[in-house]
C-alpha cells in the first residue's frame, strides 16, 4: 500500500477515434462515416478482432473513403 494513492485505473487502450464535443475540430467526413455505419455497429466491428482486420476492412468500403473525401489514417488509426 502506498500512502497518499489514489485508486485510479489507466486502462489500455488500442485504438480511438476523438472527437471533441461541439467543436468544429472534428472532421465533417469522420463524423459522416460515424452516422452512416453506426457508433454501436463501429464498436462491434472493432471487437471481432480488436481492430486488426474487420474494422479497417468495413471503413475502407464506406463511400467517403473509396472517393477520396477522407484517408484510411483519418478514420482509423492504431
Amino acid at each position: 500500500m502506498v500512502r497518499g494513492a489514489s485508486n485510479v485505473h489507466f486502462s489500455e487502450i488500442q485504438s480511438a477515434i476523438y472527437l471533441p464535443e461541439g467543436s468544429s475540430e472534428a472532421n465533417e467526413f469522420v463524423i459522416r462515416v460515424i452516422d452512416e455505419i453506426g457508433i454501436d455497429r463501429l464498436r462491434s466491428f472493432y471487437n471481432i478482432d480488436n481492430g486488426k482486420v474487420t474494422l479497417p476492412a468495413i471503413l475502407s468500403t464506406n463511400q467517403l473513403v473509396i472517393k477520396g473525401s477522407i484517408g484510411m489514417k483519418n478514420c482509423y488509426q492504431e
